[in-house]
Parts: structure tokens; sequence; C-alpha cells
């Protein structure tokens, strides 16, 4: 059961990876034929084995210092980042995932206020059809995360929760 779902998680990540980089045609052939080879190899006895194998071929798919499309996305990504003075973890929206808006909650008031900043400037741009000045866009850092531990733990406690069987300890429902 835990392989069925792995490979869904794959088949998935491949066809974004896929669709993210506009591949042509050759290079999209010649991804799903690795994707077919490597799940039809019979070297590996194990299932863990094909797991962990086909978890390292995934992480090498989308890790930007090991593939070049990976790092082509990353570097549009952080140009448009850059754009709006925006950062990645300010993409995430606490209305669709309350973990989300829970961790927003945990952070100092300071970080939550700098977010809030961003991003009403960067709708005020987009508004304007405008960019930050290329001086501006110099000085920013798209990738620097502030949300991720704090959704990490909230991540960890509410698992642990589920775990025991307990109540979570803020509402659980979408507004």
């Amino acid at each position: 059961m835990g392989c069925q779902k792995f490979l869904e998680f794959l088949e998935k990540t491949m066809k974004a990876i896929i669709v993210e980089s506009e591949l042509c045609g050759k290079i999209k052939l010649t991804f799903v034929l690795l994707f077919c080879y490597l799940l039809s190899k019979k070297t590996l006895t194990k299932e863990e084995d094909r797991h962990e194998a086909m978890a390292s071929l995934l992480q090498s798919f989308v890790d930007p210092k090991k593939n070049w499309f990976a790092r082509q996305h990353m570097k549009s990504l952080s140009k448009r980042l850059r754009k709006y003075g925006l950062r990645y973890d300010d993409l995430y929206d606490p209305y669709y995932d309350l973990d989300i808006k829970e961790a927003l909650n945990r952070l100092p008031k300071e970080i939550v206020d700098a977010r809030h900043a961003r991003l009403k400037r960067a709708i005020d741009l987009s508004m304007k059809h405008e960019y930050l000045p290329e001086n501006l866009q110099a000085m920013q850092t798209p990738f620097r995360g502030y949300l991720q531990e704090m959704l990490a733990l909230v991540k960890k406690e509410k698992a642990e929760r589920e775990a025991l069987g307990g109540l979570p300890l803020y509402q659980r429902t979408i507004p």
C-alpha cells in the first residue's frame, strides 16, 4: 500500500516537472521512458530498496543543484518574486490551509507585519502594472524562509495529536 502511494506521488511530481519546465517532446519522452524503466527494473529485490531508489531519482529531478531544469525554474521564480519584493513563504495562503494560519499566529508580530507589508506592496505594484526599482530588486531575498520551521512544528503537533487520539487545540474548519 505504501509503494502505491509513493508511485502516485511520483507520477504527480513527474507531471508537474514536465509541465513546469515546458520541456520539448523528445525530452518528455525521455522522462517517460526513464520512469517506466525504473518502475520495471527487477534488479532490486526488496520493495523498500525500490522505494529508496525512486525517492533518490525524484530528489535528483527536483534538486536545483543536480538538475538544470529545476535550476532554471528556481531562477525564473526568484526573478518573479523579486519584481514584487516577495518571499516564497509569502505565497502560502492561511485561508486555504489552517496549519499555515496557526503557524502565522505563532510567529512574532514583527515577522507577520513585515509579511503583510510585502503583500500590500506587491498588490499595489501589481495594480499599477509596475515592478520594484532595479536597486530594490537586487536587495530582495526571495528564498529566505521564515515560516517553514513553525509550520513543521505545527504539522508535527497535529500528527502527534492524531496519533494519540486527542482533540486539536484550534478550530479545524475552513471559513
